[in-house]
């Protein structure tokens, strides 16, 4: 399974949860990644088990409220642990993203760290507090040059947001929605 080569969805399914909710875990082998989401969610994560079924040993298991599995061992996750990590925290790979950031990845981002705060499509916030004033700029200019959305920075207290205007909203949802789990639209469109 260590050899298997990743299929251009896999990547895509990576990345998203990268930039989201999927944590890089060091193991003997390398670095395995490891997804956690509530049991509200479990459609989601059984979602993400299939797309990366060929590498995983053992399928999700439910831990009271929380939902979890994880990835063996890949030389893939080494190479992306190497982009997405300086020490134990998360930094964005730009020029990586660029290249690589596409609707899939963009979808499964917003199932992880999505929220639509003012309904039924006018406004969603991605829930990316983790990263730096510099780096959300450069998402907000990513999603300008890649997928024409306007975005802007949301302060959350003394963290940082990224927010979808409302006029960009149909865009969005023309974009992420092929790739976008019916249970998991309310992040969308409520």
């Amino acid at each position: 399974m260590r050899e298997v080569n990743l299929t251009d969805n896999q990547i895509s399914v990576i990345v998203g949860s990268l930039l989201g909710d999927g944590y890089l875990d060091e193991t003997t082998m390398g670095y395995s990644l490891r997804f956690h989401h509530g049991i509200k969610q479990k459609d989601y994560i059984d979602w993400k088990y299939s797309v990366l079924s060929n590498i995983v040993n053992s399928p999700p298991k439910v831990y009271g409220t929380r939902t979890y599995f994880r990835t063996v061992s890949h030389p893939y996750f080494t190479d992306m642990r190497k982009l997405f990590y300086k020490g134990g925290s998360k930094i964005i790979p730009r020029e990586f993203l660029r290249e690589i950031i596409n609707p899939l990845s963009l979808a499964v981002w917003l199932m992880d760290d999505g929220t639509n705060e003012l309904g039924s499509g006018k406004c969603v916030k991605i829930n990316s507090q983790s990263f730096t004033h510099k780096e959300h700029e450069f998402f907000c200019d990513l999603f300008r040059d890649k997928f024409n959305l306007k975005t802007n920075i949301n302060k959350d207290r003394t963290y940082f947001r990224i927010r979808f205007y409302k006029e960009s909203m149909s865009r969005l949802i023309k974009i992420v929605k092929p790739y976008t789990l019916p249970s998991m639209f309310y992040k969308l469109s409520p």
